[in-house]
C-alpha cells in the first residue's frame, strides 16, 4: 500500500506547516525581552527562532505538496512502513521520553531560584512546543504505518463502519496530550512572567478552569462512555441478559457525569458541605464526603456483575476505574489538603491540578478502549434497524 504510505506522510508534513505556524504565534505572544530590542520588537534570539520557524513552514509545505510525485519517494515510504512494522513501539517511546524530559524543568519551576532557567525556558518554549507536536504526530503516523496490511481487503457489499479500539484510544490520547501540553505551557509562562491572558488562551486551555476546551473534551469523553454503555445495555436487553440493568444504569451514571463536567454541579456541593460540616485536611473539598460512600456502595452493588465479565475485560475495567478514581477522588483529596495548607496561589497547585485532570482524562480513555474491546469480543456484528411507530 505505497499510496497509503505516501498519503500518511504528506499528512504528516501538512500538519507540520500548521504546527510551525502555531509555534510562531506562540513566539509572538511571549513577553518582549527588554534587552537588545531591535527589528519589530524581537530580540536577536527571538528573531533567529522566527526565521527558523518560517523556514520550517516553507520546508514542510514543499514536502506536503511535492512528496510522492517521484517513484523514489514511494520506495522511501515503503521502507519506513517496513521499519515501523518491525519496531512499532519506537515512535511512542520517543514521545514518552520527550514528555519526561519536558516535565523535569516543569517540576524545577517550584524552586524559588530560577534566574537563568526563567529566561532559557521562556525563549525555547515555542521550539519545545513544536518538537512536542511533531513527535506526537510522528508517533501517530508511525503507529498507523505499523498496522498497514500488505494484502488488499475486499470491499464489503454492505456499508460498514469499522472501529479500531486501539486506534481510537491512540487518537483520543493524542488530543488529551495536546490539551495538557497547552495548559502546562500557559502555567510555565505564568510562573516565569506573572499572570498573562495571552488573548484569552490562558483561561481557555487551563485545566483548573471551567467552561473551556479541557472541560468540553472531558465531557465529550464521558458522554462517549455513556453512549457505548447504552449500546451494550440495549443489546443485552434485547437478548434477555440478566445484567442488562447494570449496563443501563452505568450508561445513565456516565451521562450525569458528563452533565456534571459541563455544569460543574459538584463545585456547588463543595460550598454546601463547607457550610454544613466545615471539612478540613484531605476532606477540604467536601463533595468527596458524599463521593466515597457512594463509590463503596456502587462497588458492592456491582461486585457480582464485575465477576461475570471476561477476565481480560475485568482487568481493563479495573485499570480504567483505578486511574480515573485516583485522579477524581485521590488527587482531589490531596489537592484539598495542599490548598488549605499552602494556599491556592502556590505554584505546585498547578502541578497537582495537571496530574489530577490528566488521570481523569486517561482513565476515561482507558474505559472507552475497554468497552470497545468488550463489544468487539462479545458481539460479532452490530446492526441497527430504525423503525417508526407512526
Amino acid at each position: 500500500m505505497k499510496n497509503e504510505n505516501v498519503r500518511l506522510l504528506r499528512l504528516y508534513f501538512g500538519f507540520g506547516v500548521v504546527e510551525a505556524l502555531l509555534a510562531l504565534l506562540l513566539l509572538t505572544l511571549l513577553p518582549a525581552d527588554p534587552k537588545n530590542i531591535w527589528l519589530l520588537g524581537f530580540s536577536k534570539l527571538r528573531f533567529v527562532f522566527a526565521v527558523t520557524l518560517l523556514l520550517l513552514v516553507l520546508g514542510f509545505g514543499w514536502l506536503a505538496v511535492m512528496f510522492g510525485r517521484q517513484e523514489k519517494h514511494k520506495q522511501w515510504a515503503g521502507k519506513v512502513e517496513r521499519v515501523a512494522a518491525e519496531y512499532p513501539a519506537f515512535g511512542p517511546t520517543i514521545l514518552l521520553a520527550f514528555g519526561l524530559v519536558f516535565f523535569v524543568p516543569y517540576m524545577i519551576l517550584l524552586s524559588p531560584n530560577l534566574s537563568m532557567l526563567d529566561g532559557v525556558l521562556t525563549r525555547i518554549l515555542p521550539i519545545v512546543a513544536l518538537l512536542f507536536t511533531r513527535l506526537l504526530q510522528a508517533s501517530i503516523t508511525w503507529f498507523r504505518m505499523a498496522r498497514i496490511q500488505t494484502n488488499e481487503v475486499e470491499a464489503a457489499k454492505d456499508a460498514l463502519i469499522r472501529l479500531d479500539a486501539r486506534k481510537i484510544a491512540v487518537y483520543l490520547s493524542g488530543i488529551a496530550l495536546l490539551i495538557i501540553f497547552a495548559s502546562v505551557s500557559m502555567d510555565i509562562l505564568e510562573v516565569l512572567d506573572g499572570p498573562q491572558q495571552f488573548s484569552g488562551f490562558r483561561v481557555k486551555f487551563d485545566l483548573d478552569q471551567e467552561a473551556n476546551v479541557p472541560t468540553y473534551y472531558s465531557s465529550f469523553l464521558l458522554l462517549t462512555c455513556a453512549a457505548l454503555l447504552a449500546i451494550i445495555g440495549l443489546v443485552k436487553t434485547s437478548s434477555g441478559d440478566g445484567w442488562s440493568r447494570h449496563w443501563n444504569f452505568l450508561a445513565l451514571g456516565f451521562f450525569f457525569l458528563s452533565l456534571d463536567e459541563t455544569a460543574a454541579m459538584h463545585e456547588r456541593l463543595i460550598r454546601i458541605f463547607r457550610d454544613w460540616f466545615n471539612p478540613t485536611g484531605l476532606f477540604y473539598f467536601g463533595w468527596v464526603l458524599a463521593a466515597i460512600p457512594l463509590l463503596i456502595m456502587l462497588g458492592m452493588a456491582y461486585y457480582r456483575f464485575f465477576l461475570s465479565l471476561p477476565q481480560v475485560t475485568r482487568r481493563r475495567l479495573f485499570l480504567a476505574v483505578s486511574v480515573f478514581v485516583a485522579g477524581a477522588i485521590g488527587m482531589e483529596m490531596l489537592g484539598g489538603w495542599f490548598e488549605q495548607t499552602y494556599g491556592a496561589q502556590h505554584p505546585a497547585e498547578n502541578v497537582l491540578t495537571t496530574i489530577e485532570e490528566s488521570l481523569e482524562l486517561f482513565g476515561v480513555i482507558l474505559l472507552i478502549h475497554a468497552l470497545l474491546t468488550y463489544m468487539a469480543d462479545s458481539f460479532k456484528e452490530l446492526r441497527f434497524k430504525i423503525t417508526s411507530s407512526i
